[in-house]
């Protein structure tokens, strides 16, 4: 029973295995990641001027936000976007705010149909079609601006809350437990981030399992985040190839890697949608089998 157990489990897995190559390959996933990181690096700088028109135009803010994500970011990336910050804040303008609110909803609108096509190709449907698509991109661009402007309040409403516990109780050492708990922080925040991608994706009516996909997807964001960054601090070399033009190459490839996390998550829903859509089947045409009469 139990190696009867062990080789059906096996047999499982390299049908979930098999589906999701399928799937990866078929729907030409490296593309549609590289064409969603193109449309994230096009956000990417727009999206700081607004995270500092929201902030207040307040430079200080705003750079501890930068720090706060320091982790996550190539170094040499995180040194372009500490200039960027500097250049917004001795050059801030209405104008540039307007153009940058309406570039992030041009290309990040854009962004989200691209994933939301490819998830609904994998799906067999799409969740939006036609001119609904188009106004569902926009409603989530703004939502997700929004979503990530009150996650930034929670992170200084918690640095706050450590810095007044520290008073109170200065034993505990609660400002040092602030730069320990910005990692899980910033790992539910890309976890919610992505649940509700793959959410608002989600066909009706069709109610698979996204967590785990989710949770797949988080854990590659990070570990690629971590492994890019060790990989690129330690090549010497890498800026004396590219010169200049070293630090945007660099994040733009990050992206792609964090991008191909995204869509390797939902291709992991879908492969288990599947694999359990055909056990089911197979399980109920066994049903109906034996409740023939002989």
């Amino acid at each position: 029973m139990g190696a009867f157990s062990v080789r059906e489990g096996g047999a499982a897995i390299g049908k979930f295995l098999k589906r999701f190559c399928s799937l990866f390959i078929q729907h030409r996933i490296t593309t549609s990641a590289a064409g969603l990181s193109y449309y994230i690096t096009m956000t990417f700088f727009p999206l700081i001027i607004c995270i500092y028109t929201l902030l207040g135009n307040n430079y200080e803010l705003t750079l501890r936000v930068l720090e706060f994500l320091q982790p996550f970011l190539p170094e040499k990336g995180y040194d372009t976007v500490s200039w960027f910050m500097e250049y917004i804040s001795e050059n801030y303008s209405i104008p540039m705010m307007i153009f940058s609110l309406s570039v992030i909803l041009i290309t990040a609108s854009a962004g989200i149909r691209s994933l939301e096509a490819a998830i609904g190709q994998m799906q067999g449907r799409r969740r939006y079609e036609g001119v609904f698509s188009f106004f569902f991109s926009i409603t989530l661009s703004l939502a997700f601006l929004f979503l990530i402007f009150f996650a930034i309040l929670a992170m200084f409403m918690g640095e706050t809350v450590l810095s007044h516990v520290s008073i109170v109780l200065p034993f505990l050492h609660a400002d040092n437990m602030w730069l320990e708990l910005r990692y899980p922080l910033l790992f539910v925040l890309a976890f919610i981030l992505n649940y509700l991608m793959y959410l608002v994706c989600r066909t009706r009516g069709d109610h698979y399992s996204i967590a785990l996909g989710a949770l797949i997807s988080t854990l590659a964001l990070v570990g690629v985040s971590a492994l890019f960054s060790r990989f690129i601090n330690e090549s010497i070399k890498y800026p004396l190839i590219y010169s200049s033009m070293a630090a945007l190459i660099l994040i733009m490839f990050w992206l792609y890697c964090c991008c191909l996390a995204i869509y390797s998550g939902a291709v992991f829903n879908i492969a288990l949608r599947d694999v359990r859509a055909e056990k089911r089947a197979l399980a109920e045409a066994a049903e109906d089998e034996n409740a023939l009469p002989y």
